[in-house]
């Protein structure tokens, strides 16, 4: 085994989004997230700080790390494991948009707040997901942008259901995550109790992973539940 490590370069994908502020002397509120570490994600008042601190997580995060390939005898396998079964149906990358542009422009305009052509955009996107974590990705932000324009109960079924698939799979960024859409989707349809329940659950694994955006948004909807 060798575990020499090398200094080198890779191009990361970063989802880059942004926002005006309250007024137009505000500027705007740039968003970054690294998509091969999707627990990267960082906020700035300007294109090029934000993807400076970026640069600063991943390189932080990548420092010390190397990848190490191990050869052993295989062990012959009489059906199809459930890891390969996951990895079949997306999970092996987290169903991290495969080429899919319209998910990605999804939430765009999500983070825009252009909710009208984030719904118009989800179908289409859900139509075109490659594998069934793509869908179900896509899925969980259309709901988002349904509990946003008046459809919270529908909303908040939709999320429900893919909270569940997103746990047996074992994807706990987008668990989390989805658990944030819900805890707000209950929020927005009055549900304080169950808003309160689901985003105080949330806290453990968003603090334990470092989801700090998560995190916040989460003690945010806390601190403004009745």
């Amino acid at each position: 085994m060798n575990t020499m490590h090398i200094p080198t370069n890779k191009e990361y994908k970063v989802l880059l989004t942004h926002q005006p502020l309250h007024t137009q002397a505000d500027g705007q509120q740039w968003r970054a997230v690294a998509l091969e570490f999707p627990s990267i994600v960082e906020e700035a008042l300007s294109r090029e700080e934000v993807l400076k601190q970026i640069k600063i997580r991943i390189d932080e995060m990548t420092r010390n790390a190397e990848v190490v390939i191990l050869t052993a005898p295989a062990l012959p396998l009489a059906q199809e494991s459930p890891e390969e079964a996951l990895a079949a149906q997306g999970w092996d990358d987290h169903g991290l948009f495969r080429n899919d542009p319209e998910a990605l422009q999804l939430f765009a305009y999500l983070s825009q707040e252009d909710l009208a052509q984030a719904c118009a955009c989800g179908e289409l996107a859900i139509e075109q997901a490659p594998t069934p974590a793509d869908k179900a990705w896509v899925e969980s932000a259309l709901a988002w942008a349904w509990c946003k324009t008046g459809e919270a109960q529908r909303g908040v079924e939709k999320l429900t259901q893919i909270a569940t698939t997103l746990r047996g799979a074992g994807f706990v960024w987008g668990e989390t995550y989805t658990a944030l859409m819900l805890g707000e989707g209950y929020w927005l349809a009055g549900e304080y109790d169950s808003a309160r329940q689901t985003l105080e659950a949330l806290l453990d694994p968003a603090e334990q992973h470092g989801m700090r955006l998560i995190l916040a948004s989460a003690l945010r909807l806390l601190g403004e539940t009745p």
